[in-house]
């Protein structure tokens, strides 16, 4: 499954950590491969309303958002110690 997740670039979870709830989310990734997590964009919903086509059909707006975050995030200069108020 995170296999899979990876090759996406989103996950989907129906009822998987909440019963009635279901999520699409997207990684923000860090400047570096290596760096960690920056953190997740996600959607969620009420099953009861929101089919799990409806997820895949978010997905590849959440996972393009997660990717414009990822260029916009201010993590990239201070991991580039480009920032100098907070290098110096």
């Amino acid at each position: 499954e995170l296999e899979r997740t990876r090759e996406q670039g989103y996950g989907i979870a129906y009822e998987e950590g909440e019963p009635g709830m279901c999520a699409v989310a997207a990684l923000i990734a860090g400047a570096t491969p290596d760096a960690p997590a920056v953190g997740t964009i996600s959607i969620a919903a009420p099953t009861v309303r929101t089919p799990v086509e409806k997820l895949h059909e978010w997905a590849p707006h959440v996972a393009a958002a997660a990717e414009r975050l990822c260029e916009l995030w201010p993590i990239r200069d201070f991991q580039s110690g480009s920032l100098s108020r907070l290098s110096a």
